[in-house]
């Protein structure tokens, strides 16, 4: 009889702590005759993470900021020294410039269900071919060229995850080298994302906005692994 009693007493426990509970319970007690084992599965779903997966990586390239706009096939100020202090610059012709737009591989990891933690570099130039007006020969890459190298520590935010759509915001902390007329300047840079979607499961497409060395519209693909 006291055996029933403590049984019946164990299943009413159960029943109470249901509704709190997510996933499967086991309750033990202990007599003179043995062990006695409850078990109970409460009667809900049971929640399920939000990803899977816990790594990330991306490519995307991005659309250069008003002031790059304004800058490309312009007047550079590498072109007016050369133009003023080079005493053989009529015996070349340029090309147009050449615009190779910010490019960025990322890596990232979800330390929680909604912040990945990672690194990014990314990589963007501005140039034009120098040639000879005599023989019409590339001669070289004109130095008023610009090139930019850029690794940066990354956080991202998700604050709406669903099974395909995710909205997110974050931030780069790290340096960018900048190589024109051959010299090099290394300076501290914030690279941010103010608002990020991206579409997809496992493999999917995303698009931002931003600003930095990234560009202020930004494009691309990532996979989750």
């Amino acid at each position: 009889m006291k055996r029933k009693f403590k049984i019946t007493l164990l299943l009413l426990v159960a029943l109470i702590a249901l509704p709190l509970e997510l996933s499967a319970q086991t309750y033990e007690f202990r007599d003179s005759t043995g062990i006695y084992r409850v078990e109970y599965i409460a009667n809900k779903e049971v929640s399920k993470p939000a990803h899977a997966w816990r790594n990330d990586i991306r490519v995307g390239i991005g659309m250069p900021g008003a002031l790059s706009i304004l800058s490309l096939n312009g007047v550079t100020t590498g072109e007016i020294v050369e133009t003023i202090f080079d005493t053989r610059a009529s015996n070349y012709y340029y090309s147009s410039y050449i615009y190779i737009p910010p490019l960025t591989l990322e890596y990232s990891r979800y330390v929680k269900d909604w912040l990945l933690i990672g690194g990014k570099a990314s990589f963007s130039a501005e140039y034009r071919y120098k040639y000879d007006k005599l023989t019409d020969e590339r001669v070289g890459i004109d130095t008023s060229g610009s090139f930019v190298v850029g690794g940066f520590f990354t956080m991202r935010f998700e604050y709406m995850r669903r099974e395909v759509v995710r909205l997110y915001s974050g931030f780069g902390v790290g340096m960018t080298v900048h190589t024109c007329d051959r010299v090099q300047t290394v300076t501290p840079f914030v690279d941010m994302t103010y608002f990020g979607v991206s579409v997809g499961k496992s493999i999917y497409g995303f698009a931002e906005v931003g600003g930095g060395t990234s560009g202020c519209l930004r494009f691309g693909m990532g996979a989750k692994f």
